[in-house]
């Protein structure tokens, strides 16, 4: 009820005008329903993180238009997944940060999602990344949820190839 409500005043608002915005609140708010609650992941494709077997997400921050989602990989806390809502869509953004703390010079690079439904969002590289990281022209993130399984599976795609694939276990 409270998704449908939303998806309504938003729609009045004028802030959401077409049935694909319409799917990304959805698929908004179910991530949401996983704040609070850390899941395991494992690499199902690719050697993103060479040695490294222990990964896990936690929805940490979960508000009307961000969620943001620390990505855990061994001992490294440095990854922070950063979604927001926004006229355009959902926009995903890597946050980088040393011990300290203090911004990576390689941070905040994402995109805003071009092809969606309430269980699939696609992100390809956006302007800022592309300049920030010239080689991630072809870049797509995609953030894929099976409700029915209980998996929240994070894709890279470069050049039209898949560079990496982690699936996470939502089960509770």
């Amino acid at each position: 009820m409270k998704q449908l409500l939303l998806t309504f005043l938003i729609m009045l608002t004028g802030w959401v005008s077409t049935a694909q915005q319409v799917e990304q609140v959805r698929f908004f708010d179910n991530l949401k329903a996983y704040c609070g609650e850390t899941f395991p992941g494992k690499v199902v494709h690719g050697n993103p993180f060479p040695g490294v077997t222990d990964m896990s997400i936690t929805f940490e921050v979960c508000d009307e238009t961000e969620i943001k989602i620390p990505f855990v990989v061994g001992e490294n806390k440095s990854r922070t997944w950063i979604l927001t809502m926004t006229a355009d869509g959902i926009q995903l953004k890597h946050d980088h940060r040393h011990e300290d703390g203090t911004p990576d010079r390689i941070t905040n690079y994402g995109g805003t999602s071009t092809e969606q439904d309430e269980n699939k969002q696609v992100f390809p590289a956006d302007s800022f990344t592309k300049e920030l990281l010239p080689r991630s022209t072809g870049q797509i993130w995609t953030l894929s949820l099976d409700k029915e399984n209980q998996v929240l599976t994070y894709m890279l795609h470069s050049n039209g190839r898949l560079y990496a694939q982690v699936d996470f276990d939502l089960k509770r």
